[in-house]
């Protein structure tokens, strides 16, 4: 281990806006419990029930909402969907080839927002929000899980997948018992915190919130935090590299097949 006494060369840390689904227009916003779409208010708002068939990939965006999805061992998703819309029942909501769409019947605006359900547990997901909370459960067999969040948490807990893409802007990012060969862990301003997971190949940056692996077993770890701690605890890796300028970068109960490679410019090193 070494402490660096020069500043590092750290990669710029950038979350891209996530973008508003296909169906609505653009500058969707969602203020004081409001919706608007382009200064028009969508005051009325109901739940959809949808279900359908999916072949391998689902995915959904929204400019501010929830999405809570369960994996399961089904054939067939079961979604519950929140529409706004001008007036009640303007808006028609689909469910076909893994993506929800919604239209006006008088040519008004509409919006998708809050999103819960089960699908097939081996389903690719593609899922963004602008801001509210992504959490999933129970997937396994994905060959891909791509979140990308504005404001809200991501939560992940016991999915299994090839590849897994996380982005969080300003909340924390949290995964538990999942297992990837490959994972991407990116945040603006939150925290990003692993506990007993399973990663061959892990990414995980953070412009200013901690980074925290508590358990688990790791191939390659790559850790960058300008300012936040960097934390291995009770957790194995065969090769680990932990970067910051401003926080502390700590091995508690940890174990490296390699030398680890951590460095600071202002923190401490421990041990």
């Amino acid at each position: 281990m070494e402490t660096a006494r020069s500043t590092l060369p750290l990669a710029a840390l950038a979350l891209a806006a996530c973008s508003s689904p296909a169906s609505v227009e653009l500058g969707e916003r969602l203020r004081d419990g409001r919706y608007t779409v382009d200064g028009v208010e969508l005051p009325s708002s109901r739940r959809v029930e949808l279900s359908s068939k999916l072949l391998g990939a689902f995915q959904y965006r929204t400019a501010a909402g929830d999405v809570e999805l369960e994996g399961a061992d089904v054939d067939v998703a079961k979604l519950e969907v929140v529409v706004y819309e001008t007036r009640p029942g303007d808006a028609m909501v689909s469910f076909e080839n893994g993506t929800i769409s919604a239209r006006s019947k008088t040519g008004h605006p509409v919006a998708l927002a809050h999103l819960r359900g089960t699908i097939p547990r081996s389903t690719a997901l593609l899922l963004s929000s602008d801001a509210g909370r992504l959490a999933l459960h129970g997937f396994a067999g994905s060959a891909e899980i791509r979140i990308e969040c504005g404001k809200g948490p991501v939560q992940v807990a016991d999915v299994r997948g090839d590849s897994l893409r996380l982005r969080s802007g300003s909340a924390a990012l949290e995964m538990r018992a999942c297992r990837a060969r490959l994972a991407r862990v990116e945040s603006d301003e939150g925290a990003i915190d692993l506990e007993d997971c399973g990663v061959t190949d892990l990414e995980a940056r953070s412009a200013v919130g901690a980074i925290a692996l508590r358990g688990g077993e790791y191939g390659r770890v790559s850790a960058e935090s300008p300012e936040g701690t960097i934390l291995f605890e009770r957790c194995h890796a065969v090769s680990a590299s932990a970067r910051t300028v401003s926080g502390d970068v700590v091995a508690r109960d940890a174990s490296f097949v390699e030398p680890p490679t951590f460095r600071t410019v202002r923190g401490k090193l421990s041990p």
